[in-house]
């Protein structure tokens, strides 16, 4: 009887053994996928961050673009302003519409500013 026992003490002791030994490999597998994963999420927190950082310098470089571009719409429509207050007030008026024809050839006015400036001028000669 003790020696039946024994004997499944012994067994259930071998099965425990086993039962460790399967599960200590398990653990360790399971320690190994964890570093990875969080090797893993180092990496793309890493990138994220670095986005963020490209994305906020994006944003600032794009706010100044828009000032600059602001500004040069401002000084081209001063421009423009300019030539026609030229047009209107001066007595050698033509040498403004030539200066506006010219821009135009060298692609720096559209062909709808320098009708513009010419109307101006029609209208000016109309007033007069």
């Amino acid at each position: 009887m003790y020696y039946k026992k024994l004997e499944l003490l012994s067994t259930t002791l071998n099965n425990v053994d086993k039962e460790l030994k399967e599960n200590k490999e398990q653990i360790k597998i399971l320690s190994e996928n964890n570093k990875a994963l969080s090797l893993k999420v180092d990496t793309l927190s890493n990138n994220l961050e670095n986005k963020n950082n490209e994305i906020k310098e994006l944003k600032n470089e794009n706010i100044k673009l828009k000032t600059l571009v602001n500004r040069f719409e401002t000084i081209f429509k001063r421009l423009v302003n300019f030539i026609k207050n030229k047009i209107n007030k001066t007595k050698d008026n033509d040498k403004y519409i030539e200066l506006s024809n010219e821009l135009y050839s060298y692609g720096i006015l559209s062909e709808k500013t320098v009708k513009n400036i010419k109307k101006e001028k029609e209208k000016n000669d109309y007033e007069i």
